[in-house]
């Protein structure tokens, strides 16, 4: 018999028959670790960033991804061989696969960690990418050729108009270079990253890295809950790719830190994986009922129940309970 996950996220997947593999790599000396959310491989991952997941359907592969951020750290403990896993926090036992995103009881076991020689985020390289200008210095001498061929057919024409594409591209690569050095430089001037660049809230500098940990989490948590997000009905799985900018906000004298995502997201449609890239802006405020110890267990203020941390609503009488984490998302779109 089967057992239905308490997971969204885990829930979706086998609604729509779909496996993940996510293949991670240590660097130092090039081993590779492997989780599947059906929980047959399972291995602890220290300190290795992901390099590959692929998506399966009847033990088919539909998509492969291999585009990830090799400054993003992973460290995730599990129990190779167990058919169940107890987390080391809180004691929870349960299915080997409801730990795929760390404890579903607890939120234990499942670490971020980033770089410390290069920041999480954007490199110059791709701040700086030339890719247009590269399009535009081969189709633009292509084209001239192209129609001083058609407006004069001889061969002298044809054979001057192939000789100079290589000339005009350098003429064209200078021309558009002239323009867009100023741009360049102010680029670098303003570059900015969420976990290097100093954020402050209400005047005190806040931790970067729990702060992206803590959205990451919410969202792992929500992103799968169609009453939240109804566009996301088909959602199997997705990637913060970048924090690409901040702002501030301030409404009924209480600060907002609205984070510019770059979000990477899978859809479901039959033997089809749709990804879409999208940008989302999340505001982040800091939650007054956060605590810095861990609680296993909460009571829930209305029938006194004992009510898991992750949970939103005590599963008895439904009250609303406060989130456990430090930073809390109030509002995306």
């Amino acid at each position: 018999m089967n057992v239905k996950s308490n997971s969204l996220h885990l829930k979706r997947l086998e609604e729509k028959g779909i496996v993940i593999e996510e293949i991670y790599k240590y660097p130092k000396d090039n081993k590779i670790f492997i989780r599947t959310t059906d929980g047959k491989e399972n291995d602890s991952v220290y300190k290795s960033p992901k390099i590959e997941k692929n998506f399966y359907k009847n033990k088919k592969r539909l998509f492969r991804e291999k585009n990830f951020d090799p400054k993003t750290f992973y460290t995730i403990v599990a129990t190779k061989g167990d058919k169940t896993h107890t987390c080391s926090e809180c004691g929870y036992s349960d299915s080997l696969k409801e730990f795929f995103n760390g404890c579903p009881y607890c939120g234990a076991n499942f670490t971020i960690n980033y770089s410390n020689n290069k920041s999480y985020g954007r490199t110059l390289k791709e701040l700086f990418s030339f890719k247009w200008v590269q399009f535009l210095c081969i189709i633009l001498p292509i084209i001239f050729a192209a129609v001083s061929i058609y407006l004069n057919q001889d061969i002298e024409t044809i054979i001057s108009s192939i000789i100079a594409i290589p000339v005009l591209m350098f003429a064209t690569y200078l021309f558009i270079m002239t323009f867009y050095t100023p741009i360049i430089f102010y680029r670098l001037i303003v570059y900015k990253d969420v976990h290097t660049y100093t954020i402050k809230y209400n005047d005190e500098i806040i931790n970067n890295a729990k702060l992206i940990k803590d959205v990451q989490t919410t969202l792992l948590n929500d992103y799968y809950d169609e009453n939240l997000y109804p566009k996301n009905k088909d959602l199997i799985d997705f990637d913060i790719l970048d924090f690409e900018d901040y702002k501030y906000r301030y409404k009924n004298n209480k600060q907002y830190i609205v984070l510019k995502l770059k979000i990477r997201k899978y859809f479901s449609n039959g033997n089809k994986i749709k990804r879409v890239i999208s940008k989302e802006n999340i505001y982040v405020t800091m939650n007054p009922h956060y605590k810095e110890k861990r609680e296993i267990l909460r009571k829930c203020p209305n029938c006194g129940a004992n009510v898991p941390p992750l949970k939103k609503s005590c599963e008895y009488c439904k009250t609303p309970l406060p989130s456990t984490i430090l930073w809390i998302i109030e509002k995306s779109y």
